[in-house]
C-alpha cells in the first residue's frame, strides 16, 4: 500500500507545509503537486522530495487557458476569467484528467490524501470524479469551494450530496472554507 499526498494547487506550497503537521502524515508519504504555471526543475530543487506535474487539474487531458491576474488584495489564477481582476494574463497550459490520472497511477488499496484549491475549477473535476468513481480511490480530500470564481454553478450542492452518500472503501472527509466576501 502506497500513501500518497497530491496538492492540487500548489502555488507557493502552503498547503503541503500544513499537511506536514497534521496527525495522518508520515514521512513515507509520497508527496505529489500540481501547479500549471511552475518551472519543475525549479520546484522541485526547493521542496525536496515533491514530485512536481506542470498541469492544470482539470476533467481532461489537453490544453487550456489559464488566467493570471491581480486583483484588490493579492492574485487570483486559474482557468476561469476572475470578476474581480483589475487586469489579467491568459497563457495556454496542459490539463490532466485528475480522475482518469488517480485511476492509471493509483490502487483502491492505496491511502491517499488530496488538498483541491483550483480557484472554481474543483466542482467540475470532483462532480466528473464522482461519474467516473475515481472519488473512491480517496481516503481524505481537503478542498476550498470557490463559488465566486464562477458564478451561477448549480451542480456543487449536487456534488456535495452524492460524495455525502457513497459508501466509500472508508470514511470519506472533505473540509470546505468559503472566499470571504
Amino acid at each position: 500500500m502506497r500513501k500518497v499526498f497530491i496538492d492540487c494547487g500548489f502555488y507557493h506550497g502552503k498547503g503541503m507545509r500544513l499537511f506536514k503537521t497534521k496527525g495522518e502524515y508520515e514521512p513515507d508519504f509520497e508527496l505529489i503537486a500540481f501547479e500549471p504555471m511552475v518551472d519543475v526543475e525549479a520546484a522541485e530543487r526547493k521542496h525536496k522530495g515533491v514530485k512536481f506535474y506542470n498541469k492544470a487539474v482539470w476533467i481532461e487531458d489537453g490544453i487550456i487557458n489559464f488566467h493570471s491576474s491581480n486583483r484588490r488584495g493579492g492574485q487570483a489564477n486559474g482557468i476561469f476569467e476572475n470578476p474581480r481582476a483589475k487586469s489579467e494574463r491568459v497563457t495556454p497550459v496542459e490539463s490532466v484528467d485528475f480522475g482518469n490520472w488517480i485511476k492509471k497511477n493509483f490502487d483502491k488499496t492505496d491511502y491517499i490524501v488530496v488538498k483541491m484549491d483550483i480557484e472554481g475549477a474543483e466542482q467540475d473535476v470532483l462532480e466528473k470524479m464522482v461519474e467516473d468513481k475515481s472519488i473512491e480511490y480517496l481516503n481524505i480530500l481537503y478542498v476550498e469551494f470557490h463559488t465566486k470564481q464562477k458564478p451561477g454553478y448549480t451542480a456543487l450542492k449536487t456534488a456535495l450530496k452524492e460524495l455525502e452518500s457513497l459508501d466509500l472503501r472508508g470514511a470519506i472527509e472533505w473540509y470546505f472554507r468559503r472566499r470571504r466576501k
